[in-house]
């Protein structure tokens, strides 16, 4: 009997529902200035990342609209150099010239066989300086 009342228990637990949570929160990152080498961590938490491409789940959106992992000296790359680490994703490099880069993080967390994956699509801003 407990058996039979502990199975639909445990299929109820394992499909809960997923929210991604990142960190930072807000959207906006820390500030870069022209010539310095700049670094933020973005985390994301709630389940296995999970996305269409083989690659960071990030993009950089130029001035024209192209989305890129690449711009004005600032790229995104996976944690630690890991390839298979899409929770978490660096924003590296040295600005070449001022500007407001927006960088879009697409895709969705996976918590377990009966879970579906729950999508997320957060926008962050980091404004370039000129150096003093």
């Amino acid at each position: 009997m407990r058996s039979i009342l502990f199975s639909p228990f445990l299929l109820m637990l394992s499909s809960c529902a997923l929210n991604a949570e990142f960190i930072p929160d807000e959207g906006k990152l820390n500030d870069a200035t022209v010539g310095i080498p700049y670094y933020n961590r973005i985390t994301i938490l709630g389940g296995h990342v999970v996305s269409d491409y083989s690659r960071v789940v990030g993009d950089i959106i130029t001035p024209t609209g192209e989305f890129v992992t690449s711009y004005n000296g600032i790229h995104l790359q996976p944690c630690d150099g890991d390839a298979y680490n899409s929770n978490c994703i660096e924003v590296r490099g040295t600005p070449k010239k001022t500007s407001l880069l927006t960088i879009r993080i697409i895709g969705g967390v996976s918590g377990g066989m009966f879970s579906h994956v729950a999508k997320f699509d957060k926008t962050y801003t980091v404004e370039i300086k000129a150096a003093d």
